[in-house]
């Protein structure tokens, strides 16, 4: 016999509510997931299949559902490329390139976190969250060079530096300020800190200035170039890995999870990794002291019209950016999420070329594709999460 799903499945009798229910899902995805579609529907208790929405090429062609109802998806929103936004991406590409010829900053995937950066320089966006694997660069990148860049371009910056422990975010501040140091004394950068408007007194009773007359050069060294008593960025008065200041008035201050940082204020926080590890990410206790730690010491350091800058690898749903996806799911403050997970899982259907991941979820982020929760890491092939997907690298 014939079972009634079959019947109606070679009959193409189909009950309207059926139909209805696959096109809501349809444009709900914008035209996308059908795997997740076929989940669904099945859920709701339709004999329903993804080959359905495709078109039969048997002895004739038969017309999918897509085809066959004139279904439509809609098109994903495209992100507005201001010029502002586009010259602030090329600036800090081009920086990467000139200062670090050593490293390859060309991948599509970093091009990719550039135009992201990019929207938080320019102002377009103050909140952003960063997925990615171990090993990709984040924190070289966004964590290090991006923020050491930030600084070159405005000296005055405060910058609060965050990560799972004092010791790793120190190590951050450290790298930061030999980079800013080292371009300020580039010949390309020699006016990028305001170190050289302030006279040093290198020897008893000797002023330079820097003119280059009295034997002080530009960096009023005494000898035209960096050395013994030259202007380096942060030697006046804070001067140590957790907190050192620029001589353009910024300060950048590193904390760990937990540590207070009462009297101090930033323009930029770049929270890298508040979790060290899946052990961590598995304790209640854990998640919800980096959570309180967020909301009542970072958070409230925040300068008007301040920029967050989340990276981290994700080990829980329940992390810290899980918790603040949540809030925005409920109306809190939006963020932007850059997510590329290492490996995608499932394999890719051979009608729409579409890959399923694990841990799909769309949690209403401001992008074109939903946020998917990185899987466990297999592999180092960058994809990305959110946003028009780049090309094959």
């Amino acid at each position: 016999p014939i079972s009634a799903d079959r019947l109606m499945r070679k009959q193409k009798d189909y009950p309207p509510e059926m139909i209805e229910d696959a096109r809501k899902l349809y444009q709900q995805y914008a035209g996308r997931q059908h795997v997740r579609i076929e989940q669904e529907m099945r859920a709701k208790g339709w004999p329903f299949y993804r080959s359905m929405l495709y078109p039969k090429r048997r002895k004739t062609v038969s017309p999918g559902w897509i085809e066959r109802f004139g279904w439509n998806a809609p098109q994903p929103k495209k992100r507005k490329v201001t010029k502002r936004r586009s010259a602030m991406q090329n600036q800090f590409a081009a920086w990467l390139k000139k200062s670090f010829p050593e490293w390859t900053w060309t991948w599509k995937y970093q091009r990719y976190v550039y135009d992201r950066l990019a929207e938080i320089t320019s102002g377009e966006s103050r909140r952003l969250m960063i997925f990615m694997p171990p090993r990709h660069g984040k924190s070289e990148t966004v964590t290090v060079r991006y923020t050491a860049w930030r600084l070159l371009q405005d000296p005055k910056l405060n910058v609060i530096l965050a990560s799972y422990n004092q010791k790793l975010a120190d190590k951050f501040s450290r790298k930061i300020k030999r980079i800013v140091g080292d371009a300020a004394f580039s010949a390309g950068n020699a006016g990028a800190l305001a170190c050289q408007t302030r006279p040093r007194l290198t020897a008893p009773g000797i002023k330079h200035d820097n003119s280059g007359q009295n034997g002080g050069g530009p960096n009023a060294g005494g000898t035209g170039v960096a050395g013994e008593g030259a202007c380096v960025p942060g030697n006046r008065r804070l001067n140590t890995a957790a907190e050192w200041e620029t001589s353009g008035g910024g300060t950048v201050r590193s904390v760990g999870v937990g540590g207070g940082i009462a009297g101090f204020g930033a323009g930029l926080i770049v929270i890298d990794d508040p979790v060290r590890n899946r052990a961590d990410a598995e304790s209640q206790t854990y998640r919800d002291r980096v959570y309180e730690w967020f909301n009542d010491d970072i958070y409230t350091r925040m300068e008007p019209g301040a920029a967050i800058i989340l990276i981290q690898t994700r080990w829980h749903e329940d992390d810290l950016a899980g918790r603040l996806l949540k809030e925005m799911e409920n109306g809190g403050e939006k963020w932007d999420v850059v997510s590329l997970p290492a490996l995608a899982e499932g394999e890719e259907d051979a009608e729409t070329g579409e890959t399923p991941r694990r841990g799909e979820r769309n949690r209403g982020v401001s992008a074109s594709r939903p946020l998917r929760v990185n899987p466990p890491f297999r592999s180092v092939r960058p994809q990305t999460g959110t946003g028009a997907v780049p090309e094959a690298f």
